[in-house]
């Protein structure tokens, strides 16, 4: 790919980010740039257990044209998790931690060398820990 064409999509990824991220900071919408070609499923599994890492976020791309997705997903608790050239329209990260702020953005090709973007907030959370008591007999 041309390094210059590269660097744009990447300015465009993070400007759109951005712009999703002033958006969605108070309403947890889910987004996408071209509504009317691609749109987005998301399905969560929370933790089974307090501390664990059993936590899932499943997406799956409707739309589009192939033949290959980027998957992104951002966190304070992670580095990013990304997922390039993907050539299923669906994909499910796994062994999650909980966390509240989960941005997961998936870059999809419309064809003619064009993208579109979906995004989304996204929280997963745990259980309460176990507390056991001991009394007296």
């Amino acid at each position: 790919m041309n390094p210059i064409k590269n660097i744009s999509l990447k300015i465009l990824e993070v400007l759109f980010i951005l712009f999703v991220l002033t958006i969605t900071n108070s309403v947890q919408a889910q987004m996408c740039s071209s509504p009317s070609l691609v749109s987005m499923s998301v399905t969560t599994q929370n933790l089974r257990c307090n501390g664990d890492n059993s936590g899932s976020i499943s997406v799956s791309i409707t739309g589009g044209s192939s033949p290959s997705y980027t998957y992104s997903l951002y966190s304070v608790v992670l580095d990013p998790i990304i997922v390039n050239n993907y050539p299923i329209n669906n994909y499910t990260f796994s062994n999650l931690p909980a966390d509240n702020n989960y941005f997961l953005v998936i870059q999809v090709p419309i064809g003619g060398g064009a993208f579109a973007f979906c995004s989304q907030s996204i929280s997963l959370t745990q259980p309460p820990p176990l507390s056991i008591s001991t009394g007296s007999i």
